[in-house]
């Protein structure tokens, strides 16, 4: 109904927090669709510069899922007005601008909509991370906002982009830092704005899934899930229309469900250690056997 609240959940985090896995487990959630990092694809002008394909394999204006979302337009046209390398600041000029406001919700809004009808679902799933989105999103009106911040050791965010993954490339363990305490400041911000939120700690989320995903559930008021596609260790996911994102997304049969061991060289690790320790005391990284 256009009436009804847009109900999003908004994963938030930095970049290679675990998301695109995480998110996958939500997408199996009865009434839930994952949209995967549609907010980012829409409005960040950087996403635009890479092509790839949709998490069913297809590329994105030959998906018939996204086709009939967006009536046969590409989607991340329908940002096109606003897109931008600065998305806080997209975000802060929101805020006071109201004629803004309402010409991105005259876009914005039904498009998320379609995703859900188109899906039958209660939830859209957004991935996008960056919680310059998520902030964005809070501010355009009738959209009930709920944020899972999803904490990785930074440690392991910067040894995971020390490899170049597909369409992703390698980053200065200096940029990533940044990206990092952006993202970890930020994150919380976008969260206090949020009646329904939750923060886990990656490993804690992939030790006991099911936990996390019942307590969500939970949260989100949707029937307890059965949870058939988890056993333990592992996951097997139905094919989701994940939008950017990592390329695991496409990956098939059991996951597993672990964390990468860190292999970062002394000079990245003590790095890494001096230029986060506030964060690593903050999110428990700094306890033992945790």
């Amino acid at each position: 109904m256009a009436d009804s609240p847009l109900r999003i959940l908004f994963l938030a985090g930095s970049a290679r927090c675990g998301s695109t896995l995480a998110g996958r487990m939500l997408g199996e959630l009865p009434g839930l669709v994952n949209a995967g990092e549609l907010g980012l694809s829409l409005l960040f002008a950087d996403a635009q510069a890479v092509t790839v394909p949709c998490g069913c394999g297809q590329p994105e204006t030959e998906c018939p899922f996204w086709s009939a979302v967006a009536g046969g337009r590409p989607v991340r046209d329908f940002g096109l007005p606003w897109r931008t390398r600065n998305l806080l600041r997209l975000w802060r000029r929101m805020r006071h601008d109201a004629a803004l406001r309402a010409a991105m919700a005259e876009v914005l809004i039904p498009l998320y909509r379609n995703v859900a009808t188109e899906a039958g679902a209660d939830w859209v799933v957004d991935i996008s991370k960056n919680p310059a989105v998520g902030l964005i999103l809070s501010e355009l009106p009738g959209v009930e906002l709920a944020v899972l911040h999803l904490v990785r050791d930074p440690r392991g965010v910067v040894a995971s982009w020390r490899r170049r993954k597909a369409y992703l490339p390698k980053i200065r363990p200096i940029k990533v830092i940044r990206w990092i305490w952006f993202a970890s400041v930020l994150s919380e911000v976008l969260a206090r704005r949020a009646p329904l939120r939750w923060r886990f700690r990656y490993r804690d989320f992939l030790a006991d899934p099911a936990a996390v995903l019942r307590q969500v559930a939970a949260g989100l008021h949707r029937p307890a899930p059965e949870l058939a596609f988890l056993r333990p260790g592992a996951a097997r996911f139905g094919t989701q229309h994940i939008l950017f994102s990592n390329p695991d997304k496409m990956d098939g049969g059991w996951i597993p469900l672990r964390v990468p061991a860190v292999e970062l060289d002394r000079p990245a690790r003590w790095l890494t250690n001096l230029l986060t320790w506030p964060l690593l005391a903050r999110y428990g990284y700094f306890r033992p056997n945790r």
